[in-house]
């Protein structure tokens, strides 16, 4: 008995009692000996003069307030996911609350558990209600552990130009890279082809929505050198695209290591094409976006956000050490690469689990290209794509800037059927349909109509029977541009990069040609569905499938005459 009071805060004579009446129930049957009487009345008395409990009680109680508020009070689902998180752990601190009297340091565990309540559950209440992302770096602090349960979402940058009447609209590109700096403790790795995060940058009188870029710079400059977050920058080595001169990377060296990758020395041509950040080794966003404030406000881009999932995020961070490795001075690609860059997961181990709570189960793995930026065990990009294509039973839905079968950047272009060809099997061999929605805006090249009439092509003759399958192609065209008397550069685009068929998302940052597979860096992530759960209309697959179906439908997209 000494011994368990030496862990324990228990009177003896309560404990005596307690132990009396155990022993008893354990031995009744093999003594005659009278009944110890187990005294409630002392239990009670000790029991309730504890002010933990009378705290335990107020705390269930404003929990219970919280969740009926969190139940009727807030819409937005993805705040709705963190309130209830939030909630969850508010009444598991309070039952433990409820334990404190009986253990040593009592006043000090319970000091523990109320300030995880305030500090955990107080700043994801926060957050939820008031849309606050600058309170999320304070909420690793209330617990040991996960910080919310894994959860992933699509982010978007929609340009008001484009008047989407859309209730359930992504969450702003913006908004999701300023959280995704705001909740680091330790580190952020960013790979880019280049950085335009200030409005002057790009026009002599800019626009008042190119301070969403400065917010993120300021965001990155705060993170380094007011909480000492470690900030790796991987970009584009190209003298056209002037980074060396770049005053966005000038400011950030100051806080930041920068390396830059340069594929014309490495290769013989290319660039580093590739848009994602990683946050804390868990953390991640990968998508269309350029490190570049129209991305933030006039470029239409799509990209997924997965949080709190250190696998997924660990195995992107070896794509961005092969970036790093070849920024180094006088790197030499290694012919193979030595196995510390091997991809934990790829198109035959993939990773598998729900990356949102009660959302479908996925398998799900990260591409890579070029190939010789690709570790022997990295599934390609390319032929993650023609797998996803030449796998589809149902249907096939594309949104991408650029399609051409071409080699885009040569001096001589060359005619690049791989992805065309897949397309046009799935439509005649398994009666596929395919929707291929690709981009028209100042810098199309007007061949890219040929290529896609050339597809759609096959719905054609006067029987219809011909062909069970079909391949339909639209170009997405922003309206008149509202800044015409002080246009905007290199706006005004949908950008997006992505394909969902009947089984499998896939979200990359490259456009549809032969370049940017064969010599230009990008990553993709493949989510093929393996668990329904048809019961959650919220689920990412879904969500994508409304998105490209809404975009489809638009006034934006024109049928190609």
């Amino acid at each position: 008995m000494s011994s368990l009071q030496s862990y324990i805060n228990i009177p003896k004579d309560l404990l005596y009692h307690c132990f009396s009446y155990l022993n008893y129930s354990s031995q009744k049957m093999a003594t005659q000996s009278a009944t110890p009487k187990l005294d409630f009345k002392l239990i009670t008395e000790y029991y309730s003069s504890s002010p933990w409990i009378k705290i335990a009680a107020i705390t269930g109680a404003a929990a219970v307030v919280m969740g009926a508020y969190g139940a009727h009070g807030l819409k937005n689902t993805e705040k709705r996911a963190i309130y209830e998180t939030a909630n969850k752990y508010h009444f598991y601190h309070s039952l433990a609350l409820l334990a404190t009297p009986f253990v040593r340091r009592s006043n000090l565990v319970g000091s523990l558990f109320l300030g995880g309540i305030a500090i955990f559950s107080g700043t994801c209440y926060c957050n939820a209600i008031t849309d606050n992302n600058l309170v999320v770096r304070f909420t690793p602090i209330g617990v040991s552990g996960t910080l919310f349960t894994r959860r992933s979402f699509i982010v978007e940058t929609l340009p008001h130009e484009l008047n989407y009447n859309d209730e359930n609209k992504s969450k702003p590109t913006a908004d999701a890279w300023l959280e995704l700096i705001n909740s680091a403790n330790h580190s952020i790795d960013i790979a880019s082809m280049y950085w335009t995060m200030f409005g002057k940058d790009v026009m002599q009188n800019p626009v008042p929505e190119s301070k969403k870029g400065e917010k993120f710079i300021a965001a990155l400059i705060d993170a380094a050198r007011n909480r000492s977050i470690r900030l790796r920058i991987a970009v584009n080595d190209e003298k056209s695209n002037d980074n060396d001169n770049n005053e966005d990377l000038k400011l950030l060296q100051k806080y930041s290591q920068i390396r830059r990758v340069n594929f014309v020395r490495l290769i013989g041509a290319g660039v580093l094409h590739t848009k994602f950040i990683i946050v804390d080794r868990k953390d991640f966003y990968i998508g269309s976006a350029n490190m570049d404030w129209r991305s933030l406000t006039h470029v239409k881009e799509l990209g997924i956000i997965i949080q709190n999932n250190p696998e997924l995020a660990e195995d992107l961070l070896k794509i961005f050490d092969i970036y790093w490795s070849m920024g180094e001075q006088n790197s030499v690609i290694p012919m193979p690469w030595p196995s510390i860059y091997d991809a934990r997961y790829n198109v035959t181990n993939p990773y598998r689990n729900q990356i949102n709570p009660d959302d479908d189960e996925y398998s799900i793995f990260l591409t890579s290209s070029p190939r010789q930026f690709c570790s022997s065990t990295r599934t390609n990009d390319l032929d993650a794509i023609i797998d996803i294509i030449n796998e589809a039973e149902k249907f096939i839905y594309i949104a991408v800037m650029d399609y051409y079968p071409l080699f885009l950047y040569e001096k001589k272009s060359h005619y690049w059927p791989i992805i065309d060809d897949a397309l046009r099997r799935a439509v005649w061999e398994r009666n596929v349909h395919v929707r291929l929605l690709a981009s028209h805006w100042n810098d199309t090249r007007p061949y890219m109509t040929l290529f896609l009439k050339s597809l759609q092509a096959l719905n054609g003759g006067d029987n219809e029977n011909t062909l069970n399958g079909s391949i339909e192609t639209k170009l997405f065209t922003f309206p008149m541009c509202p800044f015409i008397k002080n246009p905007i550069p290199y706006s005004e685009v949908n950008h997006n990069k992505y394909m969902i068929t009947d089984k499998v998302v896939y979200i990359g940052t490259s456009n549809w040609s032969a370049d940017y597979f064969v010599n230009t860096a990008g990553v993709g992530i493949v989510m093929n569905v393996t668990t329904t759960n048809s019961k959650h209309s919220t689920s990412l697959y879904n969500q994508i499938q409304r998105i490209f179906l809404r975009d489809w439908n638009s006034n934006y997209a024109k049928n190609i005459g």
